[in-house]
């Protein structure tokens, strides 16, 4: 990329199971290409000026990632892998040596720290975004922070119900992120969906936050104070401490209010898709099809 850029780093959250979906689902290949996901992702962030993409995953994944994914990249991109482990904490923390479940999306940016020295994206590995969120997001200056979001109706799945992150906002400012769970399609228009327990209707055209973060290395501070807020290392391994997760939203939310800085609500047209559920493979195949036929992943080495 000619021109440049604020952001050359993209952090990619690879750790997941797939437990809807029946298998790790960032490692199935789609598409004309036959790669995942999360290449058809890299192509557009080279696009847009990606220079460095960090993995985290975890253990049992690492070669996976090594054998299948890192050779097909494009050229010139510098990549690290970035194992998200219970054991990698700060001091004053802990948790349950049995513990298997992975401690959020805040904890595994937070096993990056090392590796990122300056502004980065932070995206899913099973959710592709579109070539518009990736140039969008290098409007923002060298040290904003900023949230790419979508429309919900093109978000959602035919197969089942989809949780949704719902953004509260004014004048481009995010505000809040409200959790609403198992939103369906009602009619053309609308959506309804379970938000703190009772049932609300949507608006496709309200905007939803998919997971696509602009940040900087000062919210590793915050991520550290919000596992030694839930994992102290004097507290009883309750069954609510064993569940619980430090999420990457509620954590940009606690850096805002510690810090009064802001993050710019930024929105994409393009038609975000992903594998929720394993129907959703045809319909994803389809979509990076049409995309391919456009050019869509033209690249130069």
């Amino acid at each position: 990329m000619k021109n440049e850029v604020n952001t050359k780093t993209l952090v990619i959250l690879a750790a997941g199971q797939g437990s809807r979906f029946g298998r790790a689902k960032q490692f199935v290949p789609f598409g004309p290409k036959q790669i995942t996901l999360m290449e058809y992702n890299i192509i557009q962030a080279v696009k847009a000026g990606i220079r460095e993409v960090v993995f985290i995953t975890q253990v049992s994944q690492k070669a996976t990632l090594q054998e299948h994914v890192l050779p097909r990249l494009p050229k010139g991109i510098k990549t690290h892998i970035v194992l998200q482990e219970t054991s990698n904490l700060p001091a004053n923390c802990g948790v349950a040596k049995d513990r298997v479940k992975p401690l959020g999306t805040a904890h595994a940016v937070w096993c990056a720290k090392d590796v990122i020295k300056e502004g980065f994206i932070v995206i899913n590995a099973d959710d592709y975004y579109g070539e518009q969120a990736f140039a969008n997001i290098q409007s923002l200056a060298r040290n904003d922070f900023g949230l790419v979001a979508f429309e919900l109706g093109k978000t959602l799945s035919a197969h089942g119900g989809v949780n949704r992150g719902l953004c509260h906002h004014t004048n481009n400012r995010l505000e809040n992120i409200k959790e609403v769970i198992e939103i369906t399609e009602v009619d053309d228009n609308n959506c309804q969906g379970l938000c703190e327990g009772e049932q609300v209707s949507l608006s496709k055209t309200q905007l939803v936050s998919m997971n696509f973060w602009r940040l900087t290395p000062a919210i590793f501070n915050c991520i550290e104070a919000q596992l030694i807020k839930y994992f102290p290392s004097n507290a009883t391994n309750t069954s609510e401490q064993i569940a619980q997760e430090v999420y990457l939203p509620e954590t940009v939310f606690a850096y805002m209010a510690t810090t009064n800085a802001g993050v710019t609500l930024l929105t994409s047209q393009d038609a975000w898709f992903g594998v929720t559920y394993a129907a959703d493979s045809p319909s994803v195949e389809q979509a990076l099809n049409n995309l391919s036929s456009n050019g869509a992943f033209d690249i130069s080495d």
